[in-house]
């Protein structure tokens, strides 16, 4: 099955993705910048998770993405 995993970058989104990509699902981890506080943190713990999941699950990670809201 392929789908798209919002992720923050916390534990429950990096534990959402990890569960979907041991069970054998493609996925694409998408990150949403909506000018929250503070953003650069999430955005590097997402960049951290999304690495380690490519190296774990090389062919399941299909393509991060990151959607830039003006809010």
């Amino acid at each position: 099955m392929r789908g798209i995993c919002l992720c923050s970058g916390g534990l429950d989104s990096t534990l959402a993705l990890i569960k979907l990509l041991d069970k054998g699902n493609e996925v694409v981890p998408m990150f949403v910048d909506y000018n929250q506080w503070p953003d650069e943190y999430e955005e590097d713990a997402f960049i951290n998770v999304v690495e380690w999941c490519k190296k774990t699950w090389p062919s399941r990670i299909l393509e991060q993405a990151k959607l830039n809201l003006d809010l």
